[in-house]
């Protein structure tokens, strides 16, 4: 059993068994028993699931048992495992992080595979479930950190399983899970701040960001303007910022197709590429108001 030590507020927690390939094929009752890691603390807890007698869509179970053990059992080894690899970087606060997921097929397996990531840090949220296509192996998952996503190490896993069955967990179907790895979420690289600017139709004014350094990185990092307004661009080349910079500006024009009033929502976003990875983060939240031509 892996079970990386539960955080004091955790509602929710991954416990994970690997079988290796000398595991005998039986079945067993197992049990599950909680102790804090401070030895001045006295706790004893224990586990229970309760079985419903009816259990069905739109059913209600009127009569239940209720189990403190329950059953597991080792079995030949699935056609295929699912591995998800460690980001070699931190996950900022507002940004987002692609992880490479590998599918081993055994020989003669060439089904599709349906995987998804099932747990993972607060605060970081998860694409719903996809596919792997039949004969492929390879896919990527896209994990966002909200910016008030908790600072630290979490847990992360993908869980794989074949389509073959009448539903996600219904009988014909196998089930296997990658490896747990750790995602640790950091202050953002940068956090933007502006003024509220206008922009007549047929003419260009300054979109300027003050920037407050976070979370140093290495190198240059491009920036474009994400939400802007129908008929409104940026003029020229994208800009780039360091960890030295204190201010981004952007030139943009509004032609007589743009919307005329105030616009807000608009946002950076930020490409840094460090450790082998590329980390994209929004920040900033500005506000343009188009008015008429003179």
């Amino acid at each position: 059993m892996v079970c990386p030590t539960v955080p004091g507020q955790a509602g929710i927690w991954p416990i994970q068994l690997v079988a290796d390939e000398q595991a005998s094929l039986q079945g067993t009752l197992v049990t599950l028993k909680a102790k804090p890691t401070d030895p001045t603390i006295r706790l004893e807890g224990g586990c229970q699931q309760v079985v419903p007698f009816i259990n069905h869509s739109g059913g209600d179970a009127w009569r239940t048992v209720r189990v403190d053990r329950f059953a597991m059992a080792v079995t030949e080894p699935a056609p295929f495992h699912i591995e998800i690899q460690e980001p070699t970087t931190s996950l900022v606060r507002g940004g987002e992080l692609f992880l490479p997921v590998k599918v081993v097929r055994r020989e003669g397996f060439t089904e599709a595979i349906e995987y998804q990531a099932d747990f993972g840090p607060t605060g970081v949220g998860l694409p719903p479930k996809e596919t792997i296509p039949a004969d492929q192996t390879q896919a990527l998952l896209r994990i966002v950190a909200s910016r008030s996503a908790s600072i630290g190490k979490g847990w992360l896993y993908v869980m794989g399983t074949t389509l073959t069955g009448s539903d996600y967990l219904g009988p014909g179907r196998l089930r296997v899970s990658s490896q747990l790895i750790e995602i640790d979420v950091a202050e953002p690289y940068v956090e933007l701040a502006s003024q509220p600017v206008s922009v007549r139709r047929g003419g260009t004014a300054t979109l300027a960001f003050e920037i407050q350094s976070k979370s140093p990185f290495e190198g240059q990092a491009p920036i474009r303007l994400l939400g802007l307004p129908k008929g409104v661009q940026v003029v020229g080349q994208i800009p780039t910022i360091t960890k030295e910079s204190t201010k981004v500006e952007f030139q943009v024009s509004a032609t007589d197709e743009a919307l005329l009033g105030p616009n807000t929502g608009i946002e950076c976003e930020m490409v840094v590429r460090t450790n082998g990875q590329e980390i994209r983060q929004r920040a900033g939240n500005a506000s343009l108001r188009v008015d008429p031509r003179l």
